[in-house]
């Protein structure tokens, strides 16, 4: 092989391997960055009350399940991977793993997972753990739903 075919190979492999280690860091992050909101998700409120709180509804409006009302029951994930509790795999605007939303006590609580588009509440991106009241609106791709109680 001549020497200037060699260096074009050597840097090639550099370059490979350059995006190689961008990749796992990125995935590392996102890594942390769940595992860290799961840590942080608060604490638990005590009211004084040992009653269990029915569970909220979720209610379609637009998206694969519109029409739809389910109940939340634990915490349930939205995202393209059919993993999720809530798989959006025909919404292309969602993320593989896109949000998360559970109840907490009284509290309903959504929160973005580090999708790319991110999530909306009120048609207003949020930035880390959000609760939700009663009528509000989740846009997460172009799924959307009511909070109802």
């Amino acid at each position: 092989m001549s020497h200037g075919l060699l260096e074009i190979l050597k840097y090639f492999f550099l370059a490979i391997l350059w995006l190689f280690f961008v990749y796992a860091a990125r995935m590392v992050l996102v890594d942390a960055r769940r595992s860290r909101s799961d840590r942080h998700s608060g604490p638990e409120r005590f009211d004084g009350t040992l009653e269990a709180q029915p569970p909220a509804k979720l209610r379609f409006t637009e998206g694969t399940y519109r029409g739809e009302t389910i109940e939340l029951s634990g915490d349930l994930t939205f995202g393209r991977n059919e993993t999720c509790s809530i798989p959006l795999q025909g919404d292309t605007y969602a993320s593989s793993l896109h949000a998360r939303i559970f109840q907490q006590g009284e509290d309903v609580i959504i929160e973005d997972l580090g999708s790319t588009n991110g999530t909306k509440v009120n048609n207003e991106l949020i930035d880390g753990p959000v609760i939700v009241d009663r009528g509000d609106v989740v846009q997460i791709g172009s799924t959307v739903f009511e909070v109802r109680r």
